[in-house]
């Protein structure tokens, strides 16, 4: 299928509630103030053109070390899911500025150290090794000993001063980004399996970050490289669709699809979906499946968009012309007749917004339609 070029307003999906209700805020304070200023006497107005302008730059370097990371701990969430995991664990990777998420099932001292070790391992792995991590003030002999055994520095923040963590601030962005994709979900997917939906959510919040030493990368293609949408498609949470069950796993009379939930997508297959099958209660993976959407509308191509791209491409052409091609040698007539039909199909609008037009009833009698003669019953 041909990339077709869709204007400004046809780029994104339209505005939906379900970002309101997770990225909303308080509205901040002194926003176009009614409040008059008041100028002391010690203070004077500049000319702002009077100020003088120097060559000084300054250069801004990283307020943190290399190879700093950060880990804490959300709330409890509401459900516990059918795996028993309850809380969430959330890393932040200050150099690529990446955000790291994995369930857990409790608070104990083991399974933090686990998850905590997990995480950093990622980092490592994928060429950003931690020097330096930053803890909690509450934490277990058993993380601090598996940090210093892998060579990592640990560093607590201060009792009560929880702000030194910048895990604190991106618990904040993780929450309100996960809030708003739940909210995409039908309500009738499952609360239990909201820990399935931890992947996709990670790499759709690593996709909308900015790297910071590289601002023309992403979080994602930071750490683990250039996102593929075509060879790795996404849909929206929780979307209602239908596996495709292959011939050698059903009889002939059988149904040839499978209702299910899609969860994510399946990084280590080619173009394949990862779904929950609520009757086995097993996680699927298929290279077909349909989507059945309720919330989040799919973005579709009207024939008005068709129209107004023929209709751009057509301008395009004939104000620069390519010299290679001798089709477009054409005349001064049909080229300004082209241009012209381009134009007029360039701002035209749909057809629900054009205008009524009245047809007038001849005047002529001699133009007047005869009525058609009644039949007499003999």
């Amino acid at each position: 299928m041909a990339w077709i070029k869709c204007r400004s307003h046809k780029k994104h999906l339209p505005p939906i509630t379900s970002t309101s209700k997770g990225h909303l805020r308080q509205e901040a304070q002194g926003i176009r103030s009614t409040k008059t200023k008041q100028l002391t006497n010690n203070i004077t107005l500049q000319n702002r053109d009077s100020e003088e302008k120097t060559h000084n730059c300054f250069l801004t370097l990283f307020a943190k070390p290399e190879g700093t990371s950060f880990t804490d701990l959300t709330g409890r969430y509401p459900y516990k899911s059918s795996r028993g995991n309850q809380y969430i664990m959330v890393l932040y990777d200050y150099d690529t500025n990446a955000i790291l998420v994995r369930p857990i099932k409790t608070r104990n001292a083991s399974e933090l150290k686990n998850k905590t070790i997990e995480l950093l391992i990622i980092l490592q792995e994928r060429g950003h090794p931690p020097k330096l991590h930053i803890l909690d003030n509450q934490v277990s002999a058993q993380l601090k000993h598996a940090l210093l055994k892998n060579k990592i520095k640990y560093q607590l923040v201060p009792p009560h001063l929880h702000r030194r963590n910048m895990a604190e601030r991106v618990i904040q962005t993780f929450k309100a980004h996960f809030i708003s994709c739940l909210c995409t979900a039908p309500p009738d997917f499952p609360a239990t399996e909201w820990d399935l939906l931890l992947p996709q959510s990670e790499v759709t919040m690593n996709l909308l970050r900015n790297c910071r030493y590289n601002s023309s990368l992403s979080a994602h293609a930071a750490l683990f490289g250039v996102f593929d949408f075509n060879s790795t498609p996404l849909a929206p949470f929780g979307t209602k669709c239908v596996i495709h069950e292959k011939p050698s796993n059903r009889t002939s009379w059988a149904t040839r699809g499978t209702d299910a939930w899609y969860i994510g997508p399946a990084l280590e297959h080619y173009r394949c979906v990862q779904c929950y099958d609520p009757k086995t209660r097993a996680i699927r993976i298929s290279d077909t499946v349909q989507y059945f959407p309720q919330v989040v509308p799919f973005p579709k191509i009207t024939t008005e968009d068709l129209l107004r791209n023929t209709a751009q491409d057509i301008l395009a052409i004939l104000n620069q012309p390519l010299p290679a091609a001798p089709c477009l040698n054409l005349g001064d007539d049909t080229r300004n007749a082209i241009q012209q039909i381009a134009t007029i199909l360039n701002r035209a609008v749909t057809p629900t917004q054009l205008p009524k037009v009245r047809t007038q009833q001849p005047t002529s009698p001699e133009l007047d339609p005869v009525p058609l003669p009644r039949v007499q019953p003999t």
